[in-house]
């Protein structure tokens, strides 16, 4: 005899639990989920040649939140970067001072630029798997040529174009030299007088041209021709940005397909700005199209980072004490780049001014500081705030992280440090996964010389990047980056010309093999063209564009390579400190032709120091980020096509204490930046770009410690931070709901024969995981998971019936349980409203299906509400014995 025990429905109607009705889509300023906020904080120290850790666990923090809402919460802490070591190279005497570098991944080297006089392009073998990097050679430029302060590259054609800290600037092209063939110098342009300090660079290569920001007040944004070949580069044109508010570009994006290119400024008193450029087809001068600030104390965006799968997004860097992160939506067409959002970094994690890029949504910051460190951001989905996930403290004389590339589809970023008085370093640094920390692989240290490394840029596929130097004359190191774990190595330099100095910004056009770089600090500024170099080949020098008098000082720079055109920002440097900034578009010359500068536009009178950019191919606008040290802004710059001059559309404000904005890194397609925001403390600010001409608009900041570079992993939804601080550190911010498990408690009453799930969606973006959890004693345990479903719900609910999971049927007893969530992408999916502590949890995860069990000390409790409800019909028991 069996007893079988039947429940049976009694035919009443379903019932829907924890549904709620849908509330505003994106939460007012400072209305996130602060119970995300979960910093875990490792220093690492050299005490008698031992490491020493520490761990530091916040406490949650506590918001406020609209439901559903676009997942617009402060950034969360993931992990720790751990030390190890692959390799380094050692550069030759005065190959010091990488203040900027580019790279060719697929031909496997990277160049640097050095900001000494004489500069000097320096050629690096970036070094197969665990094989150190390994210099190749180097090429000193002209005296007049000095200090490289940033560099932009295209590949294909084999240049790089490197702009000097002189007044005026220079854009000096180089050829990259094939394999291990030293790099030589093509030709250079020389800008207008005021087109000077050439601190930032991003470049079109498509269309030929590259565009210099000016590290000077007003900024300047200097539009010059690459040069078709071996032809020199040529000023088309520059735009004056604002005085006093756009000025010292320290940063710059580029979105050639879409025609703009943003500039980040380097505002000290900030806020800093993203300024937004239109920058002009063919010869047509760059045009200001606006810019947005940034929130107070967000100072000198310092660097910037696009996110490839959110064209609409980026991050900017701030160099402030300590650093901080900011994200920008940089605006769909002629629409003003919007603060989204920030993230303060931890003490010591100061004045990020590199960011290596972004894999899968997370973001890698260099920082200023002794030791160096890597700070990890997470990008943040939506309206969500970019948030710093953790960061590392490098080995001892790996600090001062100012420059920054990445790989994300191999999981790595290299960062440049900054010594003053002995060779620069390049340090490898595996990004982690989901709810894991970065991890330091290896390093290589470089020739005498090739010191302050201030930029770089980097060719994935051929697996080489390319460093500037901050030193005059300016020198492109090439640097293998090392298969795996492997080191990264060495493989040449080249040396730019004498007036080609301080290398601060630096953009790439890889299919052409051609980098451009931007001189800095002192006038002439400059757009040098260097070419990457063939495989182990060196870097050579191309050419420069011609010295405008007002355009000089380029901190930062954005390029279109298919467009041709690059922007670069101008920054500041003592007596120009308050003049407006200028954005300044330039040609990327076809083939071995030097760059042009196209055209400049200033910046409004208190829109000065220009530190960060970032650019969305797709709209054409770029953001840079503005301010020094009191107010901030994130400016919005439309591109324009052809040698049409940039546009400014407007500006966005950060808070007084947001500047400078020292770095950004930019999601495109979720409409995001994040801007590092070096101020005390320092903050990575998230910041919506805007839709079309629509201005930028902060949207929310988290802590982060001495931000001066970044780097984002969109696919991850997490940026990197690196910290100017000593001792360095790598602090990781997550900036969307991808990569955990979210889940939010209900409390049914009555025994439940469950029939479907409901999630609310925003975006009809990626897939989606649901779950049921069960609640034991603090344990909780899987009941049903449905299987990966493809989010087609745009603004409204998606149904997942039960019979499609696993197990096709859930009866369920009154009791507490858990609706759980997975979203693999890192837009603007999820919603929530905020409920008190212990109402959600979350857990570091990858995209996968649900574990049976998920133990109470392995989650973190929240206090979010998240917009999913189950479906049920309720039942009587009924008894029935029956004999078999």
């Amino acid at each position: 005899m069996v007893a079988v025990h039947c429940v049976l429905c009694t035919g009443a109607a379903a019932v829907d639990l924890g549904i709620t009705i849908p509330g505003v889509p994106i939460p007012p300023e400072g209305a996130c989920a602060g119970s995300d906020l979960q910093t875990i904080f490792l220093r690492m120290r050299t005490i008698s040649s031992r490491l020493w850790w520490t761990r530091k666990q916040a406490t949650p923090g506590s918001g406020q939140a609209q439901f559903p809402d676009r997942s617009s919460r402060w950034p969360s802490a993931m992990g720790i970067l751990l030390p190890g070591g692959v390799g380094s190279v050692t550069l030759g005497e005065g190959e010091d001072s990488l203040f900027t570098g580019v790279i060719d991944a697929t031909a496997g080297y990277a160049y640097f630029g050095t900001f000494t006089t004489p500069a000097k392009v320096i050629k690096v073998a970036l070094g197969e798997g665990d094989e150190p990097p390994s210099r190749v050679g180097s090429l000193a430029l002209d005296p007049t040529e000095s200090p490289l302060f940033c560099s932009v590259i295209d590949p294909a054609q084999g240049y790089a174009w490197f702009g000097t800290r002189t007044a005026p600037g220079h854009v000096i092209k180089i050829a990259l030299g094939g394999g291990n063939s030293l790099p030589t110098r093509a030709g250079a342009a020389s800008l207008e007088f005021a087109e000077a300090n050439l601190r930032s660079a991003v470049i079109d290569p498509e269309a030929g041209y590259a565009y210099f920001g000016t590290f000077t007040d007003p900024g300047r944004v200097v539009k010059v021709a690459l040069g078709a070949g071996s032809d020199p580069p040529a000023r088309i044109d520059g735009i004056v940005l604002e005085p006093g508010l756009e000025r010292g570009l320290a940063s710059a994006l580029i979105d050639p397909s879409a025609g703009y290119a943003w500039f980040g400024t380097f505002s000290v008193p900030g806020p800093a700005r993203v300024v937004k450029i239109a920058i002009g087809q063919g010869n047509s001068p760059p045009v200001r199209i606006g810019s947005t600030s940034m929130n107070p104390g967000e100072d000198s965006l310092t660097c910037a980072v696009r996110d490839p799968s959110n064209p609409g997004e980026a991050l900017f860097g701030c160099g402030t004490f300590p650093g901080q992160v900011v994200k920008v939506s940089l605006g769909a067409g002629s629409a003003l780049p919007s603060r989204v959002g920030g993230d303060i970094f931890e003490v010591g994690e100061d004045n990020p001014v590199s960011v290596a890029g972004i894999v899968g949504g997370t973001a890698f910051f260099g920082t200023n500081t002794s030791p160096g460190q890597v700070v990890r951001v997470a990008f943040g989905t939506g309206g969500a705030a970019p948030s710093r996930l953790d960061s590392t403290v490098l080995l001892r004389g790996e600090n001062g992280l100012q420059s920054a590339v990445i790989d994300p589809e191999r999981g790595y970023a290299w960062f440049g440090t900054t010594p003053a008085f002995f060779p620069a370093q390049v340090v490898k640094v595996s990004l982690g996964g989901a709810g894991k920390p970065p991890r330091r692989v290896s390093s290589v240290a470089l020739n005498p010389g090739e010191e302050r490394l201030t930029c770089a840029i980097i060719d994935p596929g051929a697996g080489y990047a390319w460093f500037g130097t901050d030193t005059s004359p300016g020198r492109v190191v090439k640097v293998a980056l090392g298969e795996g774990d492997g080191p990264p190595q060495r493989i040449g330099a080249v040396t730019l010309n004498a007036d080609e100095h301080n290398l601060r910004s630096a953009v790439i056009d890889p299919a052409n093999g051609y980098g451009y770089f931007g001189t800095a600090v002192n006038p002439p500024g400059k757009v040098v063209k260097v070419a990457l170099g063939a495989g182990n080949a060196p870097p050579v020098r191309i050419g420069a564009t011609s010295p405008q008098t007002d355009e000089w000082d380029f901190q930062c720079a954005v390029i279109d390579p298919v467009k041709g055109f690059a922007l670069f920002g101008t920054g500041l440097y003592f007596f120009d400190m308050f003049s407006p900034a200028r954005v300044v578009k330039v040609g990327l010359g076809a083939g071995s032709s030097p760059p042009q500068r196209v055209a400049g536009i200033p910046l409004g009178t208190s829109e000065d120091i220009l530190l960060s950019a970032i650019y969305d191919p797709a709209t054409g606008y770029a953001w840079f980020g503005q301010g020094h040290t009191v107010s901030a802004s994130i400016i919005k710059i439309d591109m324009e096509d052809g040698n049409a001059a940039p546009r400014q559309v407007g500006s966005g404000l950060l808070l007084n204490d947001e500047s400078p904005l020292a770095a950004a890194v930019i999601d495109p397609e979720s409409g995001y930046g994040l801007f590092g925001a070096g101020s005390f403390p320092a903050k990575a600010i998230k910041v919506a770009l805007g839709d079309g001409e629509a201005l930028p608009l902060r949207t929310g900041s988290t802590g982060a410690e001495g931000v001066h570079c970044a780097v984002i992993d969109p696919g991850s939804g997490v940026a990197f931070f690196g910290s100017a601080n000593a001792p360095g550190n790598v602090i990781k911010i997550s900036y969307s709901q991808k990569g955990y498990i979210k889940a939010t408690r209900i409390l049914l009453t009555e025994e439940a024969v469950v029939q479907s799930l409901h999630f609310y969606s925003h975006s009809a973006s990626g897939d989606l995981r649901l779950a049921v959890y069960s609640e034991d004693g603090g344990e909780r345990n899987l009941l049903w998971q449905s299987p990966m479903v493809a989010n087609s719900a745009e603004d409204g609910w998606l149904t997942v019936p039960v019979s499609s999971g696993t197990p096709p049927g859930l009866n369920l007893a009154p009791g507490t349980y858990w609706l759980a969530h997975q979203t693999n992408s890192a837009a603007d999916v999820a919603g929530y409203v905020a409920g008190a502590t212990g109402d959600g949890f979350l857990v570091p995860s990858s995209f996968a299906a649900f574990p049976a069990v998920i133990p109470g000390i392995s989650a973190t409790l929240t206090s979010e509400t998240w917009s999913e409800y189950l479906s049920y019909d309720p039942v009587s028991e009924i008894s029935i014995w029956r004999v078999y």
